[in-house]
């Protein structure tokens, strides 16, 4: 925000937003507060998973600065009249190479173990079976170095389960027949520019709706398609950030 750092327009305008909340929501008396412990809960689960490829590989994940700054504005924020989280859709638009599989692993494994969700339904959601088990498949292995998750959750080809509390994560795509009969509490759509049609979204957004507290977390690197739903949520996504715009959407 200060220009120290070289950012555009929507970062600028993504971390004004969090620091005007924090000015705005300074407790519970206020519409929002932002509770740090609940965004450190999801920070250092992090650290009981490990990196899987490249010189890291075996080592603990240390999540990056804007990493952080994802996890604390969509864990952090609450809302005074229930306690339930403030947020419910996050849009991530991030370069190539950025390591978005492997934090999107990350959090669906805390949706699906660590979120306090009974009977948690957590999806990796695109448009093949092939992509959508990018995440899943990342999971896994995981999973599978983690000998504190080992001990909570059963790795199958096509899910894990968290048996304690009756919960599952798998992978979902447009080619795997019926969508119908999903209550997903935490999804992951990924690479959202691929996406020709909101098929998936829009099944996800309104199964999600029994849910106290759900999140639908798309990301995505760029695209060139401007008739999907990807751009559709990128243009709202400026819209609402914007300060000039007069659009508000505090679950956005």
């Amino acid at each position: 925000v200060s220009g120290d750092i070289p950012a555009a327009e929507p970062l600028r305008n993504a971390c004004t937003r969090a620091i005007e909340d924090r000015k705005n929501y300074t407790g519970k008396d206020t519409k929002f507060y932002y509770d740090p412990d609940a965004a450190n809960r999801c920070i250092k689960f992090f650290g009981f998973l490990n990196h899987l490829k490249g010189p890291l590989a075996n080592t603990p994940l240390e999540l990056a600065d804007w990493q952080i700054f994802i996890v604390s504005q969509l864990y952090g924020w609450m809302r005074s009249s229930d306690g339930y989280r403030r947020f419910r859709t996050a849009y991530v638009e991030v370069p190539r190479k950025s390591g978005k599989s492997t934090f999107c692993s990350g959090l669906t494994l805390y949706g699906l173990i660590a979120d306090r969700e009974s009977a948690a339904e957590v999806y990796a959601a695109a448009t093949t079976r092939d992509q959508a088990r990018i995440v899943h498949g990342d999971a896994q292995q995981m999973v599978k170095k983690s000998p504190q998750l080992l001990q909570h959750l059963k790795v199958h080809r096509s899910a894990i389960l968290h048996d304690a509390s009756g919960s599952k994560f798998e992978p979902l795509s447009s080619d795997a027949g019926s969508l119908e009969g999903r209550n997903p509490s935490f999804s992951v759509v990924d690479e959202l520019h691929v996406h020709k049609t909101d098929e998936i979204w829009n099944v996800l957004n309104v199964a999600s709706g029994a849910r106290a507290q759900p999140i639908i977390f798309a990301i995505t690197t760029a695209g060139t398609n401007r008739e999907g739903i990807c751009y559709e949520l990128r243009e709202y996504c400026m819209k609402v950030l914007d300060p000039f715009m007069d659009v508000h959407d505090d679950t956005f």
